[in-house]
């Protein structure tokens, strides 16, 4: 189990419908095939490293419907395969209430990192989402979908992701999102090789900016 390989769907979902604390304790890749449904009351937290990862396409990985307080913090989410189908998402809400999704990187997603429809009270902070694999129209890092109210997106690095980097999209029957709050966010819609070098080139800057530091103590 969790060695990347093995498929992990069954003994992911139910690990996760257990809910309460879900610790992920150690930098291991679980491989899924079908989406993990969440559970009211569920409190994710990974260590740097820990990943969930498919090949499989046309799915999310976790998903919540008329679900309430539930957290997932740290995890990284890898989709090495993209189909053509939309509304997918690494963390997919359907009429969900306070919910958080902290510190997570999100890779490789087929339409949306995170996808809330008809939420209330959901926050997404700090994220890392890069290099969609898929080509959907309307993809993006962040969905606010139909009548989500009161949502918080703040501090997220959104590089690569489709067509938008934070979305608010009326399906077209006046169902609009609103009262939800956009704060400071990194969006650039940037293919995946352009991406992949502006990794490299902040990395670079970091690295400047801490041998200039160090060069003044020796001054």
């Amino acid at each position: 189990m969790l060695d990347g390989t093995t498929d992990d769907t069954t003994a992911l979902q139910t690990w996760a419908s257990v809910g309460g604390a879900l610790i992920w304790p150690e930098a291991l890749t679980g491989k899924i095939t079908a989406a993990i449904p969440l559970v009211s009351g569920t409190n994710i937290d990974a260590v740097r490293g820990a990943t969930i990862q498919t090949a499989t396409t046309n799915i999310s990985f976790f998903t919540a419907s008329s679900k309430s307080n539930i957290r997932i913090t740290g995890l990284k989410f890898v989709q090495t395969a993209a189909g053509a189908t939309a509304y997918t998402a690494a963390v997919k809400l359907t009429s969900c209430s306070d919910v958080s999704v902290i510190d997570c990187e999100m890779v490789g997603m087929q339409w949306a990192g995170i996808m809330w429809d008809t939420c209330t009270r959901c926050e997404a902070r700090n994220n890392y989402m890069h290099d969609w694999l898929g080509t959907v129209q309307d993809s993006s890092g962040v969905c606010l979908y139909q009548t989500t109210t009161y949502c918080t997106v703040e501090g997220n690095k959104l590089y690569a992701t489709g067509n938008e980097g934070v979305l608010h999209q009326d399906p077209y029957t006046s169902s609009l999102p609103q009262h939800n709050n956009i704060i400071d966010n990194n969006a650039e819609v940037l293919s995946a090789g352009e991406s992949s070098l502006k990794n490299i080139l902040d990395e670079l800057c970091a690295l400047c900016q801490q041998t200039s530091y160090k060069l003044r103590f020796l001054k």
